[in-house]
């Protein structure tokens, strides 16, 4: 399948301030017609032992987690068409304005660690592993624990990554807590953009401005601008059928004058394009920077800056487009998939396209939520896509308040095991303003009239600061791949009688990941409430 995902962020600064065996009489009893039977070991598979079903202790779970939440009275049935869409994008924005209040300070910044993760894995090296091909074992009995008991994250390649993989993770995970408390529904966003150009104007700003987005970031302006550089340059070395490409834009307007130091970090640590622009128009210039970011994104978002956000006061405007498209290494069969139920958190049931597989894939369960983790390959291991269905007495918001980095970087060593695979098809999008978002995780002072905005440049006497920050993402997955012939190649048809190890039916609100396997880095991630358009 071709998975492609789209992210835009975008930072405004601004004059004023951002889907035979069955019905032969030898074998119809022996079947079940709600399962998924496949032949991928024929003609000599061998039965595997049908694992425990020990009950989970559900007085156990609720003396963690409380009651199961309150369901609402279920509405009638609504049937949903999904449509195929193969590519996510993201992108991210901030305007900038003049600041003509703001006094200049030389304040250094300190680097904020993040105490949890050291206490859990110190300075190791995290990443991913290729699964070793083994046979499946049978899972065994699983209760929730006050403590995380998962298995060790695999050591990544190259040390450069490290402090960014942190980072990252935690702030996206943070990101993705404080955008469900606000916003209903689905969720996407890219942390890896979002954090990309927050990196950026670290470069640029001093003092208390620059503190708050040291803390953010769980790293010092000259660590970032490193790490930034290196994951930039391999990105750009990377040759495969599976496409990822990022971008960083600077359109600075006339009169502006950018500081020589930031303009050089930013195109050699960010690989960043520095474009003059005339705000006096704003539709024109809107316009130029859309065309921009539809360029870098295959056209999947050409809308990401309106003329409304920009005047004659808009100073620079600073965005990051990110996307991805990528092939399955274990392909879904179209045929396979069928129309099932979805339940919504609201009791509304709705109808989706949920395609369907068994396989050997890396899948486990969380021994503190009781959450049940897959982790769906794309083509050579290069990225992976992690899905995690909260359990039904837990639900979503208690597993999101239980996220971690540390809890995150452990599913990636879960083992692989006979796997029963269902998840619908879906393609989502979501705007969101990032104003109100950054502000409640501590990022204030570069919205207000005192930002230390400094070292990006001048606007006659006055320094800039935030008027806006937009962030626009579309995610969407199908059982397709890029052509044919990968996608027959992978997927033989179909029957084994033995029960598989695991069974994940993602029929409910669930989360989704998109992994860089060599950097462990998070490129986005979703809440996906209602799998419709």
């Amino acid at each position: 399948m071709l998975l492609p995902s789209l992210t835009l962020c975008c930072l405004i600064l601004n004059a004023q301030s951002q889907n035979f065996f069955a019905n032969s009489p030898l074998t119809a009893k022996f079947l079940n017609p709600d399962r998924i039977y496949f032949n991928d070991n024929i003609p000599r598979a061998q039965p595997l032992s049908r694992p425990s079903t020990s009950q989970v202790d559900d007085d156990a779970i609720r003396q963690i987690f409380g009651p199961k939440p309150a369901e609402n009275n279920k509405k009638p049935s609504t049937s949903v068409e999904i449509e195929k869409s193969n590519e996510i994008g993201y992108s991210t924005s901030v305007e900038q304005v003049t600041n003509r209040n703001v006094p200049v300070r030389n304040d250094k910044s300190k680097e904020t660690a993040s105490r949890q993760t050291s206490e859990q894995f110190g300075n190791r090296q995290v990443g991913t592993q290729q699964a070793s091909k083994r046979q499946p074992t049978v899972p065994q009995d699983v209760r929730p624990q006050g403590s995380l008991s998962l298995p060790e994250p695999p050591p990544v390649s190259g040390s450069g990554f490290n402090s960014l993989l942190y980072s990252v993770t935690n702030f996206g995970i943070s990101l993705l807590k404080n955008v469900n408390a606000v916003q209903p529904g689905n969720v996407v966003l890219s942390p890896f953009s979002i954090t990309t150009l927050l990196a950026l104007l670290q470069q640029g700003a001093l003092g208390q401005t620059q503190e708050e987005i040291t803390a953010a970031l769980q790293m010092t302006s000259a660590n970032s601008a490193s790490a930034y550089a290196t994951i930039s340059q391999d990105i750009k070395k990377r040759s495969s059928r599976n496409i990822l490409k990022t971008g960083n834009h600077l359109f600075i307007a006339n009169g502006f004058s950018i500081n020589p130091d930031f303009k050089r970090v930013a195109q050699n640590s960010f690989d960043s394009d520095v474009t003059p622009l005339s705000y006096n128009r704003p539709e024109m210039a809107a316009q130029e920077i859309n065309s921009w970011v539809a360029s870098k994104t295959e056209n999947k978002i050409n809308k990401l800056i309106s003329p409304d956000t920009l005047s004659s006061s808009t100073q620079m405007v600073l965005v990051n487009a990110v996307y991805f498209k990528g092939l399955w290494e274990i392909p879904f069969r179209a045929e396979s998939t069928i129309g099932r139920n979805f339940h919504l958190s609201n009791g509304q049931i709705k109808t989706a396209q949920f395609m369907r597989m068994r396989k050997l894939l890396r899948s486990g369960r969380d021994p503190a939520t009781n959450a049940k983790v897959l982790i769906l390959p794309f083509e050579r291991e290069e990225y992976s896509l992690m899905l995690i269905l909260p359990s039904e007495l837990v639900g979503m918001q208690s597993t999101l308040q239980h996220m971690t980095d540390a809890r995150l970087l452990s599913y990636l060593s879960f083992p692989p095991l006979d796997t029963e695979v269902e998840i619908p098809k879906f393609t989502v999008r979501a705007d969101t303003n990032l104003n109100t978002i950054l502000r409640t995780m501590g990022i204030t002072k570069m919205f207000g009239p005192y930002a230390e905005l400094n070292r990006l440049g001048m606007y006659r006497a006055f320094s800039p600061q935030i008027s806006s920050a937009v962030h626009s993402a579309v995610f969407s997955i199908d059982e397709e791949g890029g052509s044919a012939a990968a996608a027959t190649a992978f997927a033989a048809v179909a029957l084994s009688y033995d029960e598989p190890a695991s069974v994940f039916k993602a029929n409910r609100p669930f989360i989704a990941i998109l992994w860089d396997s060599k950097t462990s880095l998070p490129i986005f991630m979703a809440k996906i409430e209602d799998p419709q358009l």
